[in-house]
């Protein structure tokens, strides 16, 4: 390779008698690698800038099974310092005084490895190396909790971690001391790492977002009471938490029963999301304080109604709530809502057995935006049920027939229609009936196969229709005078995007 010294793209595929390559990478040069189907331990690798993340480069890796050293002599690290992200898959454990050569690391994501502890330098202990990851993934793996805990050990900055699929991992607890924070702590933390029990996992109280998903076997530790306890139960520790999703665990929160005094969260919890709960009903067991800070609750394929209880805690810091996957006809009943007085948003997701919108939403003065997605037992939308104040509204995969005429609120100002097989009429604005409606999108209605004059306000600023082959033409007289946008350009409909491209130099933006 030195004889391609300003060599900045490389690419080898299905090479399989290649076994033995110079260190990747052999030159800072090189901003692009990709190898795969080769005769090497690497299955596949791609090292490249990240466009969808922050700047920095990507280093992407998939060892073959029964890959038992890699990284000592596969890798340049010393050529890696401007890595952002690591992600490797089937791979040894990563040696400490290789991965401190990262300066730059700040997410680091791990698949399928049976050991994930970082090989310490022989005669080293472990703590004294420090790892500047901000973000940690951890998927699929068979490490332990007590594993766990010693890898989080080396990264003092981590402030989010994700694990997914671990079920070696039994007990969810706290540590006393941010990970790795001092150089003097060294023999307390490896003293609490040796008497962590196989299953225990320590989180770090730096924490700002934890997401745990179809960990099975894992359960909350129940709280000591006392805050010096090393292995203390109960979030409420990690006071800068400020993001939670917690999925798919059935007995992570069997330890905290309704009669507990200890809050499960930290007042900090602004997010919060949870999955598979056996019943809404759990959600009082989790002892949310009146002053939480919590402002985006998410709840996912659990059965039963909102608790009233709950409702009332969050009355005045709550503005945004999703409920997905509910089998319940009355998800949100009347009497909880109400309590929701800060409601902002709230988002319907596959609630198949839904009919009608919540009881009292109308009655929410502070109501913005409504998204309504695959409820498909929700067949109309009676007259007056939304809000004034309701500025969004956001309709898919339901199988009403029509919008109400002239039901839709004054305030609206964003509308839109897709995946509606059913609907043959879009909401009409009657003249003289106020609307402040400036953006109507519509996809996927096939059975739309007229797009009335009184559809369309005189206040209407961008139209787009995609999938809608039925609608042939526009209503020509009131289009020029206040329409900005209009996008058909996926209308399926050639007819239609013939007579829109007439309007060239009379509406500012036309795709057709």
């Amino acid at each position: 390779m030195t004889w391609f010294p300003r060599l900045r793209v490389l690419k080898i595929v299905r090479c399989p008698n290649l076994r033995a390559m110079p260190p990747i990478p052999w030159t800072r040069t090189l901003c692009s690698i990709e190898i795969a189907q080769t005769g090497s331990n690497i299955l596949n690798l791609t090292y490249s800038e990240k466009k969808d993340r922050k700047s920095g480069m990507c280093l992407e890796i998939c060892a073959a099974n029964g890959t038992d050293s890699l990284f000592r002599n596969e890798f340049a690290f010393c050529n890696l310092s401007n890595l952002k992200e690591l992600t490797i898959t089937n791979c040894p454990p990563l040696p400490l005084d290789k991965i401190q050569m990262l300066t730059s690391l700040q997410h680091l994501s791990i698949t399928g490895c049976s050991s994930i502890v970082l090989s310490p330098i022989r005669g080293e202990s472990h703590v004294t190396h420090q790892v500047p990851v901000e973000e940690l993934c951890i998927f699929e793996s068979d490490a332990s909790g007590k594993e766990l805990t010693q890898l989080l050990s080396h990264f003092p900055k981590l402030t989010s971690l994700q694990i997914e699929r671990c079920e070696k991992i039994t007990e969810l607890g706290v540590s006393e001391r941010q990970s790795g924070s001092q150089q003097q702590q060294t023999k307390e933390e490896e003293e609490i790492v040796a008497t962590t029990e196989a299953g225990l996992l320590l989180l770090p109280i730096q924490l700002q977002k934890l997401i745990l998903l179809f960990c099975r076997r894992l359960r909350m530790l129940p709280s000591s009471g006392g805050d010096n306890n090393e292995a203390a139960g109960g979030l409420h520790r990690l006071c800068s938490l400020r993001e939670v999703s917690l999925g798919y665990c059935p007995d992570l929160l069997s330890s905290y029963p309704g009669s507990s005094s200890c809050f499960t969260f930290p007042t900090s919890l602004e997010e919060l999301t949870l999955s598979s709960l056996s019943h809404m009903e759990e959600l009082t067991n989790l002892r949310v304080s009146r002053y939480s800070k919590l402002h985006t609750l998410s709840i996912g394929a659990s059965s039963g109604v909102l608790p009233v209880p709950i409702c009332s805690l969050l009355s005045t810091s709550l503005t945004g709530l999703t409920l997905f996957g509910s089998k319940e006809v009355e998800p949100i009943p009347e009497e909880a809502l109400l309590f929701l007085t800060s409601l902002q948003e709230l988002q319907l997701f596959f609630c198949t057995k839904l009919k009608s919108l919540p009881a009292g939403l109308h009655r929410l003065a502070s109501f913005r935006c409504l998204r309504i997605n695959g409820c498909t037992s929700l067949r109309s939308l009676p007259k007056d049920c939304l809000p004034n104040s309701l500025h969004k509204l956001h309709i898919s995969g339901c199988s009403m027939k029509s919008l109400p005429k002239d039901g839709l609120p004054s305030s609206l100002l964003e509308l839109k229609i897709s995946d509606c097989s059913e609907l043959e009429l879009l909401p009409t604005f009657s003249d003289g009936f106020p609307t402040s409606l400036q953006k109507l999108v519509i996809k996927e209605c096939p059975d739309i196969k007229l797009l009335p004059k009184d559809a369309l306000p005189s206040s209407l600023q961008e139209l787009e229709i995609t999938d809608c082959p039925g609608i042939k033409s526009l209503p020509g007289d009131r289009l020029q005078k206040s329409l900005r946008v209009l996008d058909v350009v996926d209308s399926r409909s050639w007819e239609l995007k013939r007579k829109c491209r007439r309007l060239i130099g009379e509406i500012p933006i036309i795709r057709a």
